[in-house]
């Protein structure tokens, strides 16, 4: 995909990662031809799409906090390897 315009790429992201639902997030990884390794087990798609909702500057604190305590409730790590 060529020509993305940043704004619009920001809002479906941030839209898509506020959802937490899994078809809405695949259809803007598609739409944006971004590769995220398909993965068989459940808790490994949510760790790293609660990781990513983390890591984005601008998105809500309160939202962030809620990634972390799914992470930590869990016993994962913020950063995979940390």
């Amino acid at each position: 995909m060529t020509d993305i315009d940043p704004r619009q790429f920001e809002a479906d992201q941030q839209r898509a990662l506020l959802s937490l639902d899994r078809e809405q997030i695949e259809a803007f990884l598609a739409k944006y031809g971004i590769v995220f390794e398909r993965r068989t087990d459940e808790n490994q798609f949510w760790a790293g799409i609660h990781r990513t909702r983390i890591l984005l500057p601008g998105f809500p604190e309160r939202e962030k906090e809620r990634s972390r305590e799914w992470l930590r409730a869990r016993g994962l790590a913020e950063r995979p390897g940390v």
